[in-house]
């Protein structure tokens, strides 16, 4: 991953999976030997990222979490639930930044829902163990479908039994109300911010990058050093990187204030190189 305008730092492999421990950690101490960040600094947001998932705010305040349990009584099986994990992403180990995620998606749930819902007309009148069995085979096609390996038979039968349930109670009004069907604690497991992302069916391509994409972007900047716009914008796609440019130039903001006390170099001319003054907003507004 190199091109013109590119100042990527030899000592490092120019792939990122590729690099080790020791490339990682001889990284961060130069962060630390230049002053853009302090070992204090690294530590707190280190620690703030190893906090445990705000689940009682991601679950347990929510509605269709607590028509399962007693009143009063959904925070206690939450923090039960908790407590019974062991803490790591489930898919790659890690400790850090942990979110409660499905382990059926809610957009499976939600379309699988809105499909038998248009293509089954007089859902009450129909055989309630054929329609659940229909309910389960969808789900069970979306998970094959995009890779989705592991889930348990008891978990799409609870789920496929709820969505018949939710179906034919006549409460439905938005697909919204059907994706709320995945919400049951034996549908929830611990991710990774990076991995939660990856799983999503609105974010196909959230693997493609080896980190989340706001780490991605610094990397790019301070490993390969870009000495205009253009480059790390090309940088970012190369990477695999697929949200708007907005995100891009936002990033690039860094480098613009590195440049003002002569820790990065930016090419005299090119893009958004100019240093912009008030007046430059007064002529905007």
């Amino acid at each position: 991953m190199t091109g013109e305008g590119e100042q990527h730092a030899s000592e490092y492999p120019a792939n990122g999976a590729d690099w080790t421990e020791e490339h990682w950690q001889m990284f961060l101490e130069e962060l630390i030997e230049e002053g853009i960040i302090s070992w204090r600094e690294v530590t707190a947001t280190t620690l703030g990222n190893l906090n445990p998932s705000q689940v009682g705010t991601s679950i347990a305040s929510k509605k269709s979490f607590q028509r399962h349990f007693p009143p009063r009584k959904c925070w206690e099986a939450v923090r039960t639930w908790h407590f019974m994990q062991n803490g790591k992403c489930a898919d790659c180990g890690t400790r850090v930044d942990l979110q409660a995620d499905h382990v059926i998606p809610k957009e499976f749930v939600g379309d699988v829902g809105l499909s038998v819902q248009k293509e089954i007309p007089d859902l009450v009148r129909q055989d309630c163990a054929r329609i659940v069995a229909e309910i389960k085979a969808r789900l069970v096609g979306l998970l094959n479908r995009h890779n989705y390996t592991g889930v348990q038979a008891q978990l799409l039968d609870n789920i496929s039994g709820d969505l018949y349930n939710a179906l034919t109670s006549g409460s439905i009004r938005t697909q919204k109300d059907l994706e709320d069907v995945a919400d049951r604690l034996d549908n929830m497991i611990l991710r990774c911010r990076r991995h939660n992302v990856i799983r999503r069916p609105s974010h196909a391509n959230g693997g493609l990058t080896f980190l989340t994409a706001e780490a991605g972007l610094m990397w790019l900047l301070f490993v390969h050093r870009p000495s205009n716009y253009r480059c790390f914008h090309n940088l970012c796609r190369e990477y695999g990187l697929t949200m708007a440019n907005i995100r891009f130039e936002e990033a690039w903001a860094m480098a613009r204030w590195l440049q003002q006390i002569g820790l990065y170099e930016i090419e005299p001319g090119s893009k958004y190189s100019h240093a912009p003054t008030i007046s430059s907003l007064d002529r905007i507004a």
